[in-house]
């Protein structure tokens, strides 16, 4: 049976009741699909710098020789275990995720404090590190947030299974298809949903390739490499005529039926439809492309 191979995106993820009703459990058979999840909306920003804004998150503080990524560091811990506690109210599964994530902050802390004090010593070069410690940060908030999902998915019912592609700890020097490929080859669509992280630890390096593009070039790569029938972005708005955020939302109207010509001139003009990349990655492949309305599931204008 063909299966599909889904996006969530931030703002998306942060509404958790809708992503439990209108994505986890909204098909009839809730198996047959593979989901990547973006990071809640805002932490990537305070893991890197705001995207919109250009506020610098821990990334650019270390960058910048500011010790202050300490404090923004433990802010963002209180952060991602408020996130938590406003999903989980059973102790059981709130202790699991508070453990986790609160886990890979102190290994975060770790490593940046170990970076910092080699970089001490003149033959060391903070500058030849930084691009892996931008790497490192940025699967962070993905992983928290796939690791709560599949939590999430358990508490109801699912089958669901965590696909950590972070390269938490793990020698991932291979090719993104070949991590998807080794990731997925042992996982049964019909029984299990798997939920993976919308960033992949690879050897092109997706966040110096794509930069804030990765989880889509992660649907785009994991849908080719599983031969999904149809990739799908679960967005807080449809695919519209202008950009919701900018006019209002009275003042578009939902794109139906469309092409990746569109897609790309969407793209091209700020409206964020998918990564120009992503999309002709999926076009090559001929697989169909949705967009939908994480909060109007029923829609027929996709």
């Amino acid at each position: 049976m063909s299966h599909t191979v889904e996006k969530i995106g931030g703002t998306s993820m942060t509404a958790f009741d809708a992503v439990i009703n209108n994505i986890l459990l909204y098909p009839e058979n809730p198996y047959q699909r593979i989901l990547v999840v973006s990071a809640y909306s805002g932490i990537t920003d305070a893991l890197l710098e705001c995207k919109r804004s250009g506020n610098p998150g821990i990334f650019r503080l270390v960058e910048a020789g500011d010790e202050q990524w300490r404090d923004n560091l433990d802010a963002l811990r209180q952060r991602m275990l408020l996130i938590n506690g406003n999903i989980f109210a059973d102790p059981y599964y709130r202790n699991q995720a508070d453990a986790f994530i609160t886990k890979r902050l102190e290994g975060v802390a770790g490593c940046i404090e170990s970076i910092l004090h080699t970089c001490k010593f003149s033959q060391f070069h903070l500058e030849d590190h930084l691009p892996q410690l931008r790497e490192m940060l940025a699967g962070i908030g993905e992983a928290h947030s796939a690791f709560n999902t599949a939590l999430l998915g358990q508490t109801v019912g699912l089958q669901a299974t965590f696909v950590d592609l972070s390269g938490w700890h793990s020698n991932m020097d291979k090719s993104v298809d070949e991590v998807l490929h080794e990731a997925m080859a042992d996982i049964d669509l019909s029984a299990t949903l798997p939920i993976v992280t919308g960033y992949v630890c690879c050897r092109e390096g997706l966040m110096r390739t794509y930069d804030r593009g990765y989880s889509e070039m992660t649907l785009s790569r994991l849908a080719t490499v599983t031969k999904a029938h149809t990739a799908v972005i679960h967005k807080e708005y449809h695919l519209s005529s202008a950009d919701p955020r900018l006019v209002g939302v009275e003042n578009v109207r939902p794109i139906g039926d469309s092409n990746y010509d569109v897609a790309d001139q969407l793209a091209n003009l700020g409206m964020e439809a998918i990564h120009p990349h992503a999309a002709s990655g999926l076009r090559a492949a001929g697989i169909h492309l949705q967009v939908k309305n994480t909060f109007e599931p029923e829609h027929q204008a996709l």
